[in-house]
């Protein structure tokens, strides 16, 4: 992404972009610039997008090798984490097996409602993979759909 080998000109500024865009909060570095509908951090270099973590990663170890990811290292896994020392290189089935395993951890769903027994609505995607969703946001989801479509047809 940045190519293989960069300056210290640019990895200066870089760095300094990096700085600039990230503010350390507890123990993380959260990136505070452009995000992604994901909530990753974003960022131009050399006329291209890409992810500040990845940006993070070049920039403390070195060019990423094809096929792999920068993933963030447990209990992190806060997608806008720029914090070198969170991340780690793995495959797309690591990020995987990292996200089944936090969404098994996870005790809310992402309004806040409790993801009990009583709450959690299991469901598959076609390859067979479980996941969670929350029954409340289910319902919630699908009344504001039928008051949309009874909007319209009136």
């Amino acid at each position: 992404m940045m190519g293989s080998s960069p300056d210290r000109l640019d990895d200066h500024i870089l760095q300094e972009k990096l700085d600039h865009y990230s503010l350390d909060i507890g123990e993380h570095s959260i990136w505070c610039g452009n995000l992604d509908r994901d909530g990753y951090g974003r960022v131009w270099v050399g006329g291209r997008s890409m992810k500040a973590s990845r940006l993070a990663w070049e920039l403390a170890y070195g060019p990423i090798p094809p096929g792999m990811m920068v993933l963030h290292r447990n209990p992190c896994h806060h997608p806008a984490c720029v914090r070198f020392d969170h991340l780690y290189l793995g495959t797309s089935q690591d990020n995987q097996q990292d996200r089944a395993a936090l969404q098994l951890c996870q005790t809310h769903c992402k309004h806040g409602h409790l993801l009990d027994e009583a709450n959690t609505k299991w469901c598959s995607l076609l390859g067979g993979r479980l996941f969670r969703r929350c029954r409340i946001c289910c319902r919630e989801g699908a009344q504001g759909a039928e008051r949309r479509r009874d909007d319209t047809q009136a």
